[in-house]
């Protein structure tokens, strides 16, 4: 393969990896096979000029520079690999010409070991017959003292059993909760953010049994619609300059909610008559045009890949929820990282903070990619998500280092799928306004007993 990069007329043609164990040069080299396929096909399509294909001509001469060194690495690797294994042969080979020498010494232990088992036979055998000896001269029994009767009972005793049973009643529970906090790895409440994360907790959304993702809308008084408009006032009080605009919405991990709390939160600034943006940043996953049941295929991506040039043709205008625009995420591209580091985004969102009041971005996990990172130059205050049962303890941590580090803008953190029959939540079961409060009543008498057992 070396012989084979080294050749100038190879240097057009793509590189076998067939055989290559070493994970990080396979993975090169398949990048760099991608990256030519790539730059063959822009040169039918452009010109030698084109600022893309240039920059793809550096990448390839850059990778295959870094294939040239990964390959003299691995060969040099494989070289000191020989050369062990010739040193242990080496040591193998003078190993098997001393086993006459062993084989000799093994013999005479061996016959060691047969004298003395012989010997301890024979004394074991003396054992037995004296044994029996002296069996036959003793008596078979002899009285020690007489036996005495007692009122009381001698075992159990009761004082001691109850003491123990109070013990094993006090100490169990105790063992058994510790242990199964220590276990669990995902986060079961507030109390573990609140004692362990130094970002502040600005809103809580409980778990609801509803199958309406879009729960926010003017006519629902429910439990979980209310903690979205607690959570809009928090943020709005939090906003102390007109200037701030911009809401990013994250997570560790997928299936924590990111998704459900930007949709809900850009649905509920749009009930206090405001102008919002609901932007799709998730560009690896985008999941906002499937959700409002949008089949508009080009967006953001498109735009900042240059494929579209107005981006007032990718808005999406929602008359279901007055006020609400949405911007989707469009195509999936290759180079994500790469598009959201042009200049274009930072125009973008200069000329949106100027027709819209709030603008809500559904961004990319930052505990799997770096996408949010980019992002954050244009986002006023990030909002963490984190899920009760499935966001892990660890996730805590990484918070903390983003908030040390101050990678992400104003950073709080808004615990999803809050169990309300926890203590602590119960008031709000009970804390409807209107027909709501009627209509829920006889659902919460059904759950007084589950609420007492819990």
């Amino acid at each position: 393969m070396e012989t084979f990069i080294n050749e100038e007329e190879n240097k057009d043609k793509l590189i076998p990896n067939l055989g290559i164990t070493d994970h990080g040069l396979s993975q090169l080299i398949n990048r760099y096979n991608e990256s030519l396929l790539e730059k063959e096909r822009l040169q039918d399509a452009t010109t030698m000029t084109n600022p893309i294909y240039e920059r793809l001509v550096t990448n390839l001469s850059n990778m295959r520079s870094g294939i040239q060194n990964s390959v003299v690495s691995v060969r040099n690797t494989l070289e000191i690999t020989l050369a062990n294994l010739s040193l242990a042969e080496e040591k193998t080979t003078a190993k098997i010409q001393q086993i006459p020498k062993i084989e000799r010494e093994f013999l005479e232990i061996k016959r060691q070991q047969q004298i003395k088992e012989s010997l301890y036979l024979f004394l074991l055998q003396k054992r037995e017959e004296t044994s029996l000896t002296l069996a036959a001269t003793a008596p078979k029994a002899k009285i020690i003292s007489q036996s005495r009767a007692s009122l009381a009972p001698i075992s159990p005793k009761k004082p001691l059993v109850l003491l123990i049973a109070f013990a094993i009643g006090l100490f169990l529970p105790i063992i058994y909760i510790y242990l199964r906090d220590t276990i669990r790895s995902t986060i079961q409440d507030r109390d573990y953010i609140d004692q362990n994360a130094k970002p502040a907790v600005i809103g809580e959304i409980t778990q609801d049994d509803s199958m309406d993702t879009l729960l926010v809308r003017s006519d629902n008084k429910s439990s979980t619609v209310e903690l979205f408009r607690s959570l809009r006032n928090s943020i709005i009080q939090r906003f102390n300059s007109t200037d701030k605009k911009v809401i990013a919405i994250t997570s560790s991990m997928s299936n924590e909610g990111k998704t459900f709390i930007s949709s809900n939160l850009a649905q509920a600034f749009s009930l206090i008559n405001k102008k919002v943006l609901l932007v799709g940043l998730d560009i690896r996953n985008p999941m906002l045009a499937h959700l409002y049941g949008i089949e508009q295929k080009d967006g953001i991506s498109d735009y900042l890949a240059g494929e579209v040039s107005r981006v007032d043709d990718l808005i999406c205008y929602l008359p279901e929820f007055e006020g609400l625009d949405l911007l989707p995420c469009g195509h999936i591209p290759p180079n994500p990282n790469e598009l959201l580091s042009k200049k274009e985004l930072d125009d973008l969102f200069a000329n949106l903070r100027k027709q819209y009041d709030y603008i809500i971005i559904d961004t990319a996990p930052i505990g799997l990619v770096s996408d949010t990172s980019l992002v954050n130059r244009v986002v006023d205050m990030t909002l963490y998500v984190a899920r009760e049962g499935s966001t892990t303890k660890d996730c805590i941590d990484f918070v903390n280092v983003l908030y040390d580090e101050q990678k992400l803008n104003d950073i709080q953190i808004v615990i999803n799928g809050v169990n309300m029959g926890r203590r602590g939540y119960y008031y709000r079961r009970s804390y409807y306004y209107g027909y709501y409060y009627y209509s829920q009543k006889s659902k919460r008498k059904k759950s007084i007993i589950n609420r007492l057992f819990s």
